[in-house]
């Protein structure tokens, strides 16, 4: 009986083992497979080809729906075929995976200015109250110049050393940028009231 029981038993370990073993192989070769396809995308969309990359990156998403970097790659290359819904989708989910990454939320902000519309029209589904994530569309506004816009996210969110030391260098670009519109101003109104001969001459002082 024990000898009958081995012949069944045996066999069926082996099996099992073999089975492992193929599971094992069919990862690596998934592996490899993604990232075949991922890196190929990426030196397509380096060249400007960008369906083909898009393709590539669309089956990079068939064989790990859940990588994020992939949904990023793709909002960046819909967005440079002027695809902006799907852009703004892919973007949406790139951002609500990782609400605090800068590069991420810095497309969904480009996405959303080549539409004519600011990150306020998508608010409601995106993690907006994430605190991070406020900091880090205040710091896009600001290297944008947008320094009121900056300002009144900073204003919103909870005292930090970042919020402060920003809050500063916004107030310093904005006390700028109102000291260059005066004088403009004044070398307007000066112009403005001398004669044709000075006006030249002024004029051609600058150039």
């Amino acid at each position: 009986m024990i000898f009958c029981l081995g012949l069944f038993t045996i066999p069926n370990h082996s099996l099992a083992q073999e089975t492992e073993e193929s599971a094992e192989v069919s990862m690596e070769n998934y592996s490899d497979e993604f990232q075949e396809n991922f890196f190929e995308a990426l030196k397509q969309k380096g060249i400007e080809n960008y369906d083909k990359a898009i393709n590539l990156l669309l089956e990079c998403k068939r064989i790990d729906s859940t990588n994020v970097v992939v949904d990023h790659e793709l909002a960046k290359a819909y967005l440079e075929v002027k695809r902006y819904v799907l852009a703004q989708e892919y973007g949406i989910i790139a951002l609500n995976s990782e609400p605090a990454n800068l590069w991420y939320l810095a497309t969904l902000v480009n996405i959303q200015q080549k539409q004519g519309n600011t990150i306020d029209a998508i608010n409601s589904r995106i993690p907006y109250d994430n605190n991070q994530l406020k900091e880090n569309l205040a710091l896009i506004y600001y290297k944008r110049r947008h320094y009121q816009k900056a300002l009144s996210i900073l204003n919103g969110i909870k005292k930090s050393t970042f919020v402060n030391d920003l809050s500063l260098k916004i107030k310093d670009s904005l006390e700028q940028q109102d000291r260059l519109r005066k004088k403009r101003e004044l070398e307007t109104t000066v112009m403005e009231e001398a004669s044709p001969l000075e006006q030249y001459q002024s004029r051609i002082v600058e150039l």
